[in-house]
Formats: structure tokens, C-alpha cells, sequence
């Protein structure tokens, strides 16, 4: 919806800033969604780095299929743990999407530049 009020140039400059190498490094590390180009932070969700994979089925009870050769796992309890989605390509699994909290998005869509 966002995208379809502000067109998509300016949802695309926003997304190219939100996935800079920098700003995935944090969030992996960290948890913390930000634009380090404009140093402004929109809240933080579970970190990858801090995921516990030790319990097999709880890793399990995370996962939901998307379509075949994609799934997402979410990164911890409730709903503002925030997820990833992996797909499979070639002969490895790769990231093919981040999702935020709610909270976190409703943040990001609250600095959105007006029309």
C-alpha cells in the first residue's frame, strides 16, 4: 500500500538504503532495523546471530513452507521476533527476504517521504 501511494522510485531508494551492506550487517548481528545513511533507527527485532538452532524441533515449529524450494523461518516467540525467507538456488540455500515486526514496518512506513 505504501508503495502504491508514493511510487515506486521512492520505495525503491528507501529499500536500496534499508539493504545496504551495512544496514544487513547490523540487523544480522544485532536485531537492529536502521538506515545508517541517515542514521535513523526503526526498532529492532531477533537477531539471526543470537538464533538458537540446538532444539531441532523447536527450529522446526518455526519453519512454514511459502512455495517448493522456499520457506520462512521466523526468528523467535511472539510476533515481533520478525522472519527471513530462504529459497533454494543452484546448490545452496539463500536469504530471499526480511520481514520486520510490525512495528518496526508501521516505523519505517511512518518516515516515508510524503508525495
Amino acid at each position: 500500500m505504501a508503495i502504491n501511494t508514493l511510487g515506486t522510485s521512492k520505495a525503491d531508494d528507501f529499500a536500496t538504503k534499508l539493504t545496504s551492506p551495512e544496514n544487513l550487517s547490523v540487523l544480522v548481528r544485532s536485531g537492529t532495523v536502521r538506515n545508517a545513511a541517515d542514521n535513523i533507527s526503526f526498532g529492532t527485532m531477533a537477531s539471526l546471530a543470537n538464533f538458537d538452532a540446538s532444539n531441532v524441533f523447536a527450529v522446526i515449529g518455526r519453519i512454514t513452507p511459502v512455495k517448493p524450494g522456499e520457506f520462512s523461518l521466523t526468528l523467535g516467540p511472539g510476533e515481533n521476533a520478525g522472519s527471513i525467507s530462504m529459497h533454494f538456488e543452484g546448490t545452496a540455500w539463500k536469504l530471499s527476504g526480511i520481514t520486520p515486526p510490525p512495528r518496526v514496518i508501521a516505523a519505517m512506513v511512518d518516515r516515508l517521504p510524503a508525495r
